[in-house]
């Protein structure tokens, strides 16, 4: 299998450390979409990727920032990630493992038709934070667009835009609303 490296270096930003719902430490991957969630902000991007799987893979360690592609190579043994630069030379390997478990059905919370009622919701800076991190660099600023919004206590969706995510197409993060401390 492989994939473009911003795609998993930006859902590696969204996925859970340490929880005990083990499947939600790890990048939610199949033929549609590459996905990830720590339970309270999530990003779904299109796959782009011809397979049949759907896993749920961890790294063990960072995705190269210079890494263009990585193909993923599973095995009984050890399951590998090759790292490829723009010019498609190796620049690293390393292992990653399969969690075990079901991935959130973010359809749930991604509706098919966006709408923006007169709602409000608060929203945790640190969550608006992680898609900063995912994307943004020293030269390309990180915009984001709300196209749903319908409650003050239901989930919000965002696109993101930027100049530096031509190679991550349209990213879509979704953050769930904090109580208000009024």
């Amino acid at each position: 299998m492989k994939i473009k490296s911003c795609k998993l270096r930006a859902a590696d930003e969204f996925r859970a450390k340490g929880d005990v719902r083990h499947y939600l430490n790890g990048i939610h991957i199949n033929k549609d979409f590459v996905q990830a969630t720590n339970g309270h902000v999530a990003i779904q991007m299109n796959s782009e990727v011809k397979t049949r799987l759907d896993v749920i893979v961890r790294f063990k360690g960072k995705i190269p920032k210079s890494a263009y592609t990585t193909k993923l190579e599973f095995s009984k043994g050890k399951n590998i990630a090759y790292h490829y630069d723009n010019m498609d030379e190796l620049i690293s390997v390393q292992i990653f493992s399969i969690e075990e478990g079901k991935f959130p059905d973010l359809k749930r919370v991604i509706p098919d038709e966006f709408k923006i009622e007169n709602a409000h919701p608060t929203i945790a800076a640190e969550y608006m934070a992680v898609t900063h991190k995912a994307f943004g660099n020293q030269r390309a600023r990180v915009a984001m667009k709300v196209v749903h919004c319908d409650s003050n206590e239901k989930a919000v969706v965002y696109e993101v835009k930027s100049p530096s995510l031509h190679e991550c197409g349209k990213p879509l993060v979704v953050i769930m609303p904090m109580r208000d401390y009024e």
